[in-house]
């Protein structure tokens, strides 16, 4: 396994304040600060078209890769028309960017939208996406879907099942998983071992943050809600708490990914 820290605390929208705000290059000099040795971009937060030379030079000098690219696409979203041109090519996009890289893999959300079934959702993936899929094998890259935790928990994502039924029903061999086990856990699902076990054979890259119940008595719990490190639903909300201080059995989902031989990213991502 190879540790990685996403770069999205430092992206202008997901900023505590300003003092978060690093440029790239503060971005490659902090993650080298930090030991580790591969860094997680954002497509239209941390870089943009013009920047690829310059993260190439970053890479260069620091010593630090990227481990993957986040396309910010989200592939249930578009109705047809213009909106699925656009999805497609910021997907496409950050492929190429990947491979300017050097990096094997591409992320995206899958989303919710009422206009279509879950069946309905899955077959019309498979079939607008089946060229992206196509040009990622051909580049050797992966494009990751996430699981989320939505508010009404109306995606497919936010299950086990859901997520299995989605990988299964692309059925390509470039989509596959980024498990984010604290995702699963606020959706009230258990990440492990049920969530690990269930999907496994199909996660490629792992989220690493842990997560409580909010409880409003402990300070830590309510400067973490009011600086919008919380996942909400209807009936519960979950604040994001440095690893290990949280509800997840990191302990044991390390020891299985060990026993698994896993041996692709375990990207920090320090919503704290």
């Amino acid at each position: 396994m190879t540790p990685s820290i996403f770069a999205t605390e430092w992206a202008p929208r997901n900023l505590q304040s300003d003092k978060y705000r690093l440029s790239l290059k503060g971005i490659f000099q902090k993650v080298r600060k930090l030991g580790a040795p591969y860094v997680h971009l954002v497509y239209h937060w941390n870089f943009e078209r013009n920047d690829i030379s310059r993260i190439r030079d970053l890479i260069d000098t620091y010593g630090i890769g990227v481990s993957c690219v986040h396309s910010l696409t989200l592939l249930n979203r578009p109705n047809g028309g213009t909106e699925l041109v656009t999805e497609r090519t910021q997907l496409m996009d950050s492929i190429r960017f990947a491979r300017a890289f050097d990096c094997a893999f591409v992320a995206c959300n899958f989303g919710a939208n009422t206009s279509r079934d879950e069946a309905t959702a899955i077959r019309e993936c498979r079939t607008h996406y089946a060229d992206c899929f196509t040009m990622a094998a051909d580049q050797g890259v992966t494009i990751l879907v996430e699981n989320t935790c939505t508010f009404d928990l109306d995606e497919i994502t936010a299950t086990a099942d859901g997520i299995r039924k989605l990988i299964e029903g692309v059925d390509s061999p470039s989509f596959k998983l980024q498990f984010d086990p604290g995702n699963m856990h606020s959706a009230q699902e258990e990440a492990y071992p049920y969530g690990y076990e269930h999907l496994k054979e199909h996660i490629r890259f792992l989220h690493v943050k842990d997560m409580a119940t909010f409880d409003p008595n402990l300070d830590l719990h309510r400067r973490a809600k009011q600086a919008n490190k919380h996942i909400e639903t209807h009936t519960h909300v979950s604040i994001s708490v440095p690893l290990g201080q949280g509800d997840l059995n990191w302990h044991g989902l390390f020891a299985s990914l060990i026993r698994d031989e896993f041996d692709g990213f375990f990207d920090i991502e320090p919503h704290t």
